[in-house]
């Protein structure tokens, strides 16, 4: 008697068909023919028998797959968590993560850490939307998204739908990113209203698909500008006097880009949720446990936000 056997059994039982059973195990219906008669002449008594309705089981070949299913249940997951100790254990680095340059900056770290080693590895700058689909369909193994309070309902809702789990870094309240010329560089903080006549730079990947800078609905004489070059996008901010709008904590004291000043955008009532997703119930791989410490360290975060 061989595990095979046994699976062929239980694959015959649920589709009460010998030439189903054996197309959704890849064999020929003639091999699969000869191994669960071999295994019938080994226990001395029949499983199956052709009826009107398909492939049916007998009296005793019904007794018999009441104890075999628990062995095959159990060795259908020994082949999941093989194949997920095998992940874990390769040098794989699948990763979307929004337009945030402390975000590539960890990846970087991790990367410069495990070079050499047959690294396979894919960073996905993206947002929201697209991250959840990449984790989804497995082309991610977890994806860093940014989310607005108001949006985070919907977004958990979505999350549940398409089998996926958030994990909070952190809640902060929005700020806006400035040139160091830009007449508001100098503020401790500025309100929507010191914001009317200029122009809101937004990096997309669609137009009008950014995760939160719409949600904040700046209202009054506030131009906006899409763009999905972020190579360009501070050469713009500086000469159209543009600014972004980010998360306020974007890591450590003194770790921000010089060619920026970051500034608290208050009287919002918004804050923005930043977190990682990965597929429910799903262990991650040694890498992606290794971002996720060191974006969290680069955040300056100890402990994770409690799940909305």
């Amino acid at each position: 008697m061989e595990m095979r056997q046994l699976l062929q059994v239980m694959e015959v039982y649920k589709t009460h068909s010998i030439s189903k059973a054996a197309q959704n195990l890849y064999i020929s219906q003639p091999t699969l023919t000869v191994s669960i008669r071999q295994l019938e002449e080994e226990l001395g008594e029949q499983l199956f028998v052709r009826s009107r309705r398909g492939t049916e089981t007998t009296p005793f070949g019904r007794r018999f797959v009441q104890y075999i299913a628990p062995v095959c249940s159990q060795f259908s997951a020994l082949d999941a968590a093989i194949a997920d100790l095998r992940r874990r254990s390769s040098k794989e680095l699948m990763i979307s993560v929004p337009p945030v340059d402390i975000c590539c900056r960890a990846y970087a770290s991790v990367l410069k850490k495990h070079c050499g080693g047959a690294l396979d590895a894919r960073l996905r700058e993206c947002f929201a939307g697209t991250a959840i689909t990449d984790v989804e369909q497995g082309h991610s193994e977890i994806a860093v998204v940014a989310v607005v309070s108001a949006e985070m309902p919907l977004f958990s809702h979505l999350l549940r739908l398409k089998g996926l789990e958030y994990s909070g870094f952190l809640c902060t309240p929005p700020a806006i990113s400035v040139s160091p010329s830009h007449p508001l560089a100098q503020r401790s903080s500025v309100t929507a209203g010191d914001l009317q006549g200029y122009t809101q730079m937004i990096y997309s990947d669609n137009a009008g698909d950014s995760l939160f800078e719409d949600a904040l609905h700046i209202g009054g004489k506030i131009d906006k500008i899409y763009v999905n070059s972020r190579a360009g996008l501070a050469e713009l901010m500086q000469e159209t006097g543009a600014f972004g709008v980010t998360a306020l904590r974007l890591g450590r004291p003194g770790t921000e880009d010089p060619d920026t000043r970051i500034i608290p955008l208050t009287g919002t009532g918004i804050e923005v949720h930043i977190g990682w997703v990965r597929r429910s119930g799903r262990t991650l791989g040694q890498l992606a446990e290794e971002y996720i410490a060191c974006l969290r360290a680069l955040l300056d975060v100890d402990e994770p936000e409690e799940t909305p």
